[in-house]
């Protein structure tokens, strides 16, 4: 009888065991058709998975990207698109996204730029998660990969996303799921963007809470106008900057910022670049 029990015993630890590594396999990638997307599940789904429920915790999240898709995909132009989640006390965090037409077929191709993502291929469709690597911060992360637009005449683009906040207790509970999408129409009419022969942007970026710093080609002296606004459209910054040919770079003194995501606007007479840039 004893033997029994203790047979009974290690079994019981075997299955528990088994459960847990089934719940943690996931931390190296989600699995396919995860993105909430229509016919598919999120991971809230499996009980096997994470069981806190869809969009009821307390994460601020954005799936966006870094270029200006504000007058749609140009056919063939390639975008950074970038999924962010914020939880406060939160340290493990993951997602996984699919663009697709309306049809429901893939939409374009994705390429990744990161060892924090990763890419799997189902028929004409492209998921993008998060790796091992990836999938760890304290409350907050971000991640960038590179889209393709598909070709001219595909119509509208969904970019849909779902994300994980994780409170990595070994269980499937008290995690928490979000979901979020990205429409993005085709751009039949062209764009009118600032030309690269007016001014090149090499590189823009925070380099600290209170400075931006532009990394800039100009091939003559001019004006242009900048603001900055936050992901809740309230403008941080306004101000002429003066962009000199015998110069590289540009630092702005702003007020002090938080983290987050901002929407950097040039204009030089009619025409614009908009960047969107996230302070970590």
């Amino acid at each position: 009888m004893r033997r029994l029990l203790i047979i009974g015993f290690v079994l019981l630890l075997i299955i528990i065991a088994s459960n847990n590594n089934q719940t943690l396999s996931y931390t190296s990638g989600a699995p396919l058709e995860s993105t909430n997307a229509p016919g598919e599940t999120s991971c809230s789904t499996n009980s096997l998975c994470h069981t806190g429920g869809i969009n009821k915790g307390k994460a601020s999240l954005i799936l966006t990207s870094m270029d200006d898709l504000s007058k749609g995909y140009v056919p063939g132009t390639t975008y950074t698109l970038m999924p962010y989640i914020y939880q406060n006390g939160i340290t493990k965090v993951g997602f996984e996204t699919v663009a697709l037409l309306q049809n429901g077929n893939g939409a374009g191709s994705v390429n990744m730029i990161s060892t924090l993502t990763q890419a799997y291929i189902s028929g004409d469709k492209q998921y993008v998660t998060h790796t091992a690597s990836g999938n760890t911060n304290v409350g907050m992360h971000d991640w960038m990969y590179e889209w393709t637009a598909p070709t001219a005449g595909s119509g509208k683009v969904i970019v849909y996303a779902a994300f994980v906040a994780s409170n990595n207790d070994m269980t499937s509970a008290g995690d928490s799921i979000y979901t979020d999408s990205l429409v993005i129409e085709e751009n039949t009419a062209g764009i009118n963007p600032i030309n690269l022969n007016e001014l090149q942007i090499k590189n823009i970026y925070f380099n600290s809470s209170t400075t931006l710093l532009i990394e800039y080609n100009f091939f003559h002296n001019s004006n242009a106008y900048c603001e900055i606004e936050n992901m809740a459209g309230q403008k941080i910054y306004s101000q002429n900057l003066i962009f000199e040919n015998n110069q590289k770079s540009l630092s702005i003194n702003l007020p002090i910022l938080k983290n987050g995501i901002y929407l950097i606007d040039f204009s030089i007479g009619n025409k614009k670049l908009v960047k969107k840039i996230c302070l970590l």
